[in-house]
């Protein structure tokens, strides 16, 4: 639930928007949704899926225009990686605040207010890096007008995943255990229908 955005204009500098709490017709909300929205805009973002998913269904923002660089990364390694991989890929610092123990001590880590000194690093260190990667995956690729063409596609691909989801909610009364049925048999009926 916190954005964060590194403007082109200084790609120095950060601006974390926190959209806990925050409603539809918030401003902040509705800048982001016309931000996010443009197509004259190119919005970088490493691994976009979650964050496209989770604007989509709850604020109903469809992320357009991106430079996925997780995206770029595959196509032109023909492999995944973390954006501190591929940030060390391209010889570029890597995000040192980023700790993936702390979900092991408190799964609700970003859910907690007021911001932490820690979490405004780590998210501000996972976007101010990105232009420059940005422009060395672009680099790379500006004569393979293949895989460059492959890695806008990816890119594209990704961010409208969550559109095409379908999402509904079960709510289940019995214990989980028969909810699931033996062996996931109630679980593959539900899949098929």
């Amino acid at each position: 639930e916190i954005l964060s955005v590194c403007f082109a204009t200084e790609p120095e500098t950060v601006f974390l928007v926190d959209f806990q709490k925050a409603g539809l017709a918030s401003t902040r909300v509705l800048a982001s949704k016309q931000l996010l929205e443009s197509e004259n805009v190119v919005k970088i973002i490493h691994d976009c899926r979650m964050d496209s998913d989770a604007l989509y269904h709850l604020f109903n923002i469809t992320t357009r225009n991106i430079h996925d660089t997780s995206c770029y990364h595959l196509v032109s390694t023909g492999s995944k990686a973390t954006l501190n991989d591929t940030l060390r890929y391209n010889g570029i610092a890597v995000n040192r605040a980023r700790d993936s123990n702390v979900y092991k001590i408190n799964n609700k880590f970003w859910a907690e207010r007021p911001l932490t000194n820690r979490m405004k690093t780590w998210a501000s260190q996972d976007v101010d890096k990105l232009f420059v990667l940005s422009s060395k995956q672009t680099d790379k690729l500006q004569y393979n007008r293949s895989l460059m063409a492959k890695a806008k596609a990816k890119s594209t691909e990704f961010s409208h995943e969550a559109v095409r989801k379908k999402v509904s909610l079960v709510v289940c009364k019995t214990p989980v255990g028969k909810f699931i049925g033996r062996g996931g048999a109630n679980i593959r009926r539900v899949k098929k229908t």
